[in-house]
């Protein structure tokens, strides 16, 4: 009975590998058409001027989006 559920348990984690991972589609239309080389090139920007909070992120998953009150 042990091998049986043992085997039920390997073909199990077998089939979950091949499940496939989606990702749904974002609508963004709405998302508002910026260019860093504008900024950059244009008006001298460095990168820590928009985003300050990207010196002390640590993870990836960090919201260092730029405030409104940082546009000038």
């Amino acid at each position: 009975m042990t091998v049986l559920w043992l085997l039920l348990a390997l073909v199990s984690v077998v089939q979950a590998e091949d499940i496939p991972i989606t990702i749904p589609e974002q609508d963004r239309s709405a998302l508002i058409h910026f260019s860093h080389q504008s900024h950059l090139i244009d008006y001298g920007a460095v990168c820590a001027d928009c985003h300050a909070e990207a010196v002390g992120s640590r993870e990836a998953t960090d919201n260092i989006l730029p405030r409104e009150k940082a546009c000038a």
